[in-house]
Order: C-alpha cells, then sequence, then structure tokens
C-alpha cells in the first residue's frame, strides 16, 4: 500500500517532463520556421534586387512606372485619338487575383478574323468585286438602297467608314503611340484596340484592291502602306498577343500587293516603295521585344500571383475539410487566408527569377536577329530544356515556374514570327520579280541575285540558305520551308501529316490545297 501513492506522483512528474519537452520542440520548431522564413525573404530579397538591375541594365527595368511611362498629352498620343480611347475598356471593378494570375497561365492565341472570302491570295486567288461586297457587309456598310456589285458601288460603300480612316490616317505621323495599361491585369488583358485595328486593315486591304479594279493604283498603294503604318503602331502594346495580331494582319494586308503584281499593275517606283516599307518589317525583333517585356510584365505581378496561389491553398484546405469545416468552422477561409498571409514567400520571387531568366535565355536562342534566323530545331531543344529542368520538380523555387511553361515555351509564337518575317521577305523578292519583268517582260527562267537592284533575303527558317523559287508558264512561285524544314514541293495548307511550306503562289494558276510543284532553288 505504500507504493500505492508514488504512482501517481510519478505519472504527474512525466506529464510535467512530456509538456516542457514538446514545449521546448515546439518553440524550437517555430525558431526554426522563422529563422528559415526571415533566411528565405532575406536571400530572395537580395536575389530579387540583382535581378532588377540586371533587367534595368537590358532595358527591361522593373520598376512599374518606368515600365509603363506616363504617355504624353493626347494630341502627341496616336492612341489618344478618340476612335481609339472610346475602344478601350475601362476596369472598374474589382477582378480577382487568382482569375489574373490563371489568365496569365493561358496559351496566347492569334486573332482570327471570320467572315471574309474562303480563298484569297495565299491561295492563289484575287479577291472579286462579290468578295469585297462580302467584307464591306459583313462589316456593317449597309445602306437603304444597295449599290452595284462593282468597283464603283464598293467605294461608295466604303464612304461608311470613311471618318474612321480619316482619323486614323491623320495621326499616324504622331511617332508616339501608348494604349491605356490596366497594370494590375497582367498583360494578356483582352483589349479591344487590338481586334478593331486588325478589321481597319482588312478594309484597307479590300478598298486597295477595289482601287486596282478601277486602276487607281495610286491610290491603292496609298491604303498599302496606311495598312502597314497601322500594324507598326499595334506592335508598341508590347505583348504578344498584339504580336501575334500584327503578323496576323500583315498577312492579309498582301492581298492588294500580290493582286497587284499578278495583274502587273504597279509601276517600278511604286515596286520600290513596297519593298522599302517591306523591308521595315522586323518580326524577329518585334516579337522578341514584346516577348520579354511581357516576361517582365508578369515577373512584376508577383504580389497578385502571391495572393492568388494563397487563395489556392486555402481553397484547397478547406475543400479536403468537406461539408464540416465550411459549415460549422466560422470563417475559416478568412481566417486561413490572414494565417498563410504572415508567411513570407520568398520562394514566389524566386520563382519569378527563374522564370524572366529562362524566357531571356529561350529568347537569345529562338530569335536569332543578327543571322535573319528562327530555327525550328533550336525551339525544340529548348522547349526538352526547359521540361526537363520545371516538368517534375518538387524545388520550390521552381514550382511555379511550370505553370507558365505553355504560356511563354511554346512553338506557336515563334512559328508565327517566322511566318510573317517569311512572307515579308518573300513580298520583297516578288517586287524584285515584278521589277525584272517591266524591264524585260518575262520573269527570270532561274533566279540569280546579280539580276537585281535589292539585297535578296535568305529563308528564315533556313538561315543563309535562299527562299526556293520556280517559274510557271507566265508567273513564278516562291516559298520558304517552313516550320518542318523539309521541301514539300510547294505544298499549301497544312496537311495531316504536317507537310506545308509557306508560298508565294503563282498569279496564273489558282493552287489547289493538294497540289505538289517541282522545286528550283533560288
Amino acid at each position: 500500500m505504500g507504493d500505492g501513492g508514488v504512482y501517481p506522483k510519478r505519472k504527474h512528474s512525466f506529464l510535467i517532463r512530456l509538456s516542457v519537452f514538446l514545449l521546448g520542440s515546439g518553440i524550437l520548431l517555430l525558431a526554426l520556421v522563422v529563422t528559415f522564413c526571415v533566411w528565405d525573404e532575406h536571400r530572395s530579397f537580395n536575389a530579387w534586387e540583382d535581378f532588377s538591375e540586371e533587367m534595368q541594365s537590358l532595358g527591361y527595368p522593373m520598376d512599374t512606372d518606368l515600365l509603363f511611362p506616363a504617355p504624353p498629352p493626347e494630341e502627341d498620343n496616336f492612341a489618344g485619338i478618340p476612335f481609339l480611347k472610346n475602344l478601350i475598356e475601362h476596369q472598374d471593378s474589382f477582378v480577382d487575383a487568382w482569375v489574373v494570375a490563371s489568365t496569365l497561365t493561358n496559351v496566347h492565341k492569334a486573332y482570327v478574323p471570320t467572315e471574309l472570302p474562303e480563298r484569297f491570295w495565299r491561295h492563289g486567288y484575287g479577291w472579286t468585286p462579290e468578295d469585297v461586297r462580302l467584307i464591306l457587309l459583313t462589316r456593317g456598310a449597309i445602306e437603304e438602297t444597295e449599290p452595284p456589285v462593282n468597283a464603283q458601288g464598293n467605294l461608295q460603300l466604303f464612304g461608311y467608314f470613311d471618318s474612321h480612316f480619316k482619323e486614323l490616317k491623320s495621326a499616324t505621323d504622331r511617332t508616339f503611340c501608348q494604349f491605356p495599361v490596366f497594370f494590375d491585369l497582367g498583360p494578356q488583358y483582352p483589349y479591344q484596340h487590338l481586334e478593331t485595328l486588325h478589321e481597319v486593315v482588312i478594309l484597307l486591304s479590300a478598298r486597295a484592291v477595289t482601287y486596282l479594279h478601277s486602276g487607281r493604283c495610286s491610290e491603292a498603294l496609298e491604303d498599302i502602306i496606311f495598312a502597314w503604318e497601322l500594324i507598326h503602331k499595334l506592335d508598341t502594346d508590347r505583348t504578344i498577343t498584339a504580336s501575334l495580331i500584327s503578323e496576323s494582319c500583315f498577312i492579309y494586308s498582301l492581298q492588294p500587293l500580290w493582286q497587284g503584281i499578278a495583274a502587273h499593275q504597279w509601276t517600278d517606283a511604286q515596286l520600290k516603295q513596297l519593298q522599302a516599307d517591306l523591308g521595315r518589317f522586323n518580326f524577329i525583333k518585334s516579337f522578341k521585344q514584346n516577348y520579354l517585356f511581357e516576361t517582365v510584365w508578369i515577373a512584376n505581378l508577383y504580389a497578385t500571383i502571391e495572393t492568388a496561389w494563397m487563395e489556392s491553398v486555402v481553397s484547397a484546405i478547406v475543400g479536403e475539410g468537406g461539408s464540416f469545416l465550411k459549415n460549422q468552422v466560422l470563417k475559416l477561409e478568412y481566417a486561413l487566408a490572414k494565417l498563410l498571409s504572415k508567411v513570407p514567400m520568398g520562394w514566389i520571387r524566386m520563382n519569378l527569377i527563374h522564370l524572366s531568366k529562362s524566357a531571356f535565355d529561350y529568347a537569345e536562342v529562338v530569335y536569332q536577329e543578327d543571322e535573319h534566323l528562327i530555327d525550328p530545331l533550336a525551339v525544340k531543344r529548348k522547349m526538352l530544356e526547359l521540361d526537363t529542368l520545371y516538368g517534375d520538380t518538387i524545388n520550390p523555387d521552381r514550382f511555379v515556374v511550370g505553370k507558365f511553361k505553355n504560356a511563354l515555351f511554346n512553338s506557336d509564337i515563334p512559328r508565327a514570327a517566322a511566318q510573317g518575317q517569311a512572307f515579308a521577305d518573300m513580298g520583297i523578292i516578288a517586287c524584285e520579280l515584278e521589277r525584272y519583268y517591266l524591264a524585260e517582260k518575262k520573269y527570270p527562267s532561274a533566279f540569280s541575285t546579280e539580276l537585281f537592284h535589292e539585297k535578296v533575303p535568305a529563308d528564315v527558317i533556313m538561315g543563309q540558305e535562299p527562299y526556293v523559287f520556280q517559274k510557271t508558264s507566265a508567273s513564278f512561285m516562291l516559298y520558304s520551308l517552313a516550320w518542318d524544314k523539309l521541301n514539300n514541293l510547294g505544298q499549301i495548307g497544312e496537311t495531316s501529316s504536317g507537310m506545308e511550306d509557306w508560298v508565294w503562289p503563282p498569279a496564273d494558276i489558282p493552287v489547289p490545297v493538294n497540289s505538289f510543284f517541282g522545286r528550283n532553288r533560288l
């Protein structure tokens, strides 16, 4: 019985020791966590400062005021004209941080206009008055009594857009262009002005074709140059989407150029001017600049991405807890969000540093401006490297980077840049061939650079190798080997096997999609 009082004392002593041990362990763990968080924040802050200085030295400042300087007075800013100002959607309501961050991971898509003629210059067809009428009617040019479907009737309907054309034309000499920027919404926010300017380029191209139908080549030339000026303004938006839309605009703006060459309507002086203006297009440079600018913009949104990440963590915790946590624990989401918001998130900064540095390295390899080259094989190799680096990593400094892979590291963006550059190059060469035709009354049977006035650009896909040339019975064909780097004999339009060339088609015969041609190097 004497031992009966000892057990409670021993038990009590054990509980005290256990409590002290747990308390001490908890304090130690808390101290370790606090130390790690402070170290992580200090580490990431120093890395961020170094990264900001590096970006500044490359011409991409991390300060928002420097990224988006205050625009000049509206009378000096092309984007300040009323027609464009009214298109900008002002965002007055709150936008959820998770929505913004999720949008930044979306794949960029080029704007594809609807309700256009099924066939156009890339298929070897010129737009007819009926084709132009379709473009006019589907874009709102409707009169109570519809004029005849001919060049004169179409020009009458183009009067519906005259006020917009005049306002835009009067402002094209303004060297500064900056559209309003909603910084906190991210670079993929859908601005309506980009799509509207694309529609204006379509209309100008159709009007230039109509002038050609009337034999008014000088007015047609003015509209082509006007359309190209608008395309150059688009790139000042400094987003990947703007570059993609610019390239799409350019493809459609070539319709009257191709059509005028097909009908031998341009004079030598006009062709020379067209060549000079085509030479201003550098899709390799513009895509690269906008790609890097958008990357830095995303990096500047780290606070938004951090908030979105916390929201996703909280949602996951509450979701795992089920209905009991949602219904029984008062304001659990709010409490968790408050708790997690106090945790230093230096690894978010580290992720964005890794993202930006990877993007800059990617851009240097992909967009080789000095070599006039975008090599699809280099793109594929770089994407494989990024997959290896960020695919299944558990490193917290690189975990988020993979979420942006589809948005920034994909073949669609450099492919569009290469295609735009290829058609700009082939446009210059086509003008050279037409100038030769005006002098000799025939096209050359084989292409030699010594025959012509201007320097002939090489295939943007192949580097120093020339574009493919083939003379037809009364015309000629040019093509690039395109993204597969294979000579598909002038195949127009991608087939089920992926075979495609980028073709400047002959004018004497419409080119069926499934046709093949012999080859002849420049």
